[in-house]
């Protein structure tokens, strides 16, 4: 999903295909490497009417509705409270820039006074979190349940590969007070890129799929039937993973549950596809809305770029064979129908995400109970 084909595979599926790729090689030279363009963004952003974001200075930039009278505000460097500070004189409606802050992590502590939020207290903090050394590094607190309720911050954290983690990416974990990692990557991945993590904390393998023949049948859809690799894949989500994999996945989440392993990391090479559909599972499992958790999902659509870096030599060498640049849109993006596509397995097979998850995934009613009740605020 991540990575494309290991060599030996592909070198190997060359001798088996050498008649037919030879005349396609020789035909379709103007399809070799090209820069890939732009996929579309997320198809949804997130609905996030209140949120924190960086800008370039470092300083934070606060967003509320504009209908509501501008909150209190109290920051700090942890989700349980802050200090007592006012809103900047240039401050409009709904939005506020704030200085850098001290520290790594500012949490922001919103206190409404009128409508939409009469009385409410909300925290919030940026999603993205910026490192050197990997990209799509997310916290996944903030989104609310479908019955009012909000996802703890600070607690569950997704990325991709941290083979490349510099000095202050590894000081941000020890910051961030990180116990736990859990990969997801297959033990090839880890042979050829092992983590780089802070000392202290546990590194937990947990492949959510190991190499099989479904590269062959990958490589095949490419060179035959290109428009078809979306189904392929959704089909994949399926098989390998919902179905494949699904008491790793009942793993990960009893794992979360236990205040002793969090915070905890998740990650695969590109942070979309399996630690996607893990952290898509775990949100469906809290209670945030199907479309909300679609949402969250095609955010990795941002750093295909990142993406197509790390997979750029396996992406060369299938142009060598003639995939044009388009094709591989699916490899490097992810789509949110595919997601749906899941989900909906999911309910038509298993009857619902809670009965998946106390049945093939085997986690007990009381663990499910403790998830909630550890991640999630009223």
């Amino acid at each position: 999903m991540a990575y494309l084909l290991p060599a030996g595979a592909l070198l190997l599926l060359i001798l088996i295909l050498t008649p037919f790729i030879l005349g396609r090689v020789i035909t379709r030279r103007q399809h070799r490497y090209q820069a890939i363009p732009p996929a579309p963004g997320p198809e949804t952003p997130p609905q996030e009417p209140i949120r924190v974001t960086r800008r370039p200075d470092q300083s934070l930039e606060l967003h509320w509705p504009a209908a509501a009278a501008p909150p209190q505000v109290a920051i700090g460097p942890t989700p349980a409270g802050g200090s007592p500070t006012p809103l900047p004189p240039d401050a409009t409606p709904g939005r506020a820039t704030f200085p850098p802050q001290p520290w790594p992590r500012p949490y922001f502590h919103l206190q409404f006074q009128s409508n939409p939020y009469t009385t409410q207290h909300r925290v919030v903090a940026e999603r993205t979190l910026p490192l050197r050394g990997t990209f799509n590094f997310r916290d996944i607190g903030g989104y609310a349940t479908s019955n009012g309720q909000q996802v703890r911050w600070g607690q569950v954290y997704r990325s991709a590969l941290l083979a490349q983690l510099k000095e202050p990416d590894q000081a941000l974990l020890h910051a961030l007070g990180i116990r736990q990692v859990i990969d997801l990557r297959t033990s090839q991945e880890r042979e050829k890129a092992p983590n780089r993590l802070p000392a202290g904390i546990i590194d937990l393998h947990l492949p959510l799929y190991e190499r099989d023949r479904s590269a062959w049948g990958t490589l095949r859809t490419l060179l035959l039937r290109p428009g078809q690799l979306d189904t392929r894949i959704r089909q994949a989500y399926v098989a390998q993973v919902i179905e494949g994999r699904a008491t790793s996945l009942g793993q990960i989440l009893q794992r979360i549950a236990d205040p002793a392993q969090r915070p905890i990391l998740l990650h695969c090479t590109a942070g979309k596809d399996r630690t996607g559909l893990a952290i898509a599972l775990l949100l469906l499992a809290l209670g945030v809305p199907d479309e909300t958790v679609i949402a969250d999902f095609t955010l990795s659509n941002a750093y295909q770029r990142q993406v197509q870096a790390v997979v750029q030599q396996d992406v060369q060498r299938l142009a060598t064979l003639g995939v044009g640049s388009r094709s591989l849109l699916p490899l490097l993006t992810v789509s949110g129908d595919n997601l749906r596509h899941v989900i909906s397995h999911i309910q038509q097979q298993h009857g619902s995400i809670e009965a998946y998850l106390h049945g093939p995934a085997g986690v007990p009613a009381p663990t499910l109970n403790q998830l909630r009740a550890q991640l999630l605020l009223r």
